[in-house]
């Protein structure tokens, strides 16, 4: 079901996703904070570089977007002492040198009002 359908080479999207610009409906801001993916009995730490209240970008995470696979994301926020725990699927990746930064797109799947709370009110202070 991937597609590289997008005119930027190395980018990975699934056939359904939109041009960048049409899809982006929540404001995304810069953070820098590491997130904990798990996944199974296994776990990996990647550098998030900014967020949203629908998602997040993990940098040098490269996984095909076909991936059917389900991940929980753990992270908490700066100024922030509260663990967020969210489900999360890939909507896209940047695979190649060319591209501004390599990594993933993830969107965030069930996540609890309380935890979005807290991201807008971080999106909104930055």
């Amino acid at each position: 079901m991937a597609s590289k359908s997008s005119s930027k080479k190395g980018v990975v999207k699934k056939e359904s996703a939109k041009k960048e610009s049409d899809r982006r409906i929540f404001r995304r801001v810069p953070v820098n904070i590491w997130v904990r993916e798990e996944k199974g009995d296994y776990y990996f730490l990647y550098k998030a570089t900014d967020i949203s209240e629908g998602g997040i970008f993990l940098e040098k995470k490269i996984e095909s977007p076909s991936c059917k696979d389900r991940s929980i994301l753990k992270f908490t926020l700066p100024k922030s002492s509260r663990l967020i725990c969210v489900q999360s699927d890939i909507i896209f990746s940047n695979t190649t040198t060319t591209q501004p930064r390599a990594g993933s797109g993830l969107k965030f799947v069930n996540l609890s009002t309380q935890d979005k709370k807290l991201i807008t009110k971080y999106i909104q202070q930055n």
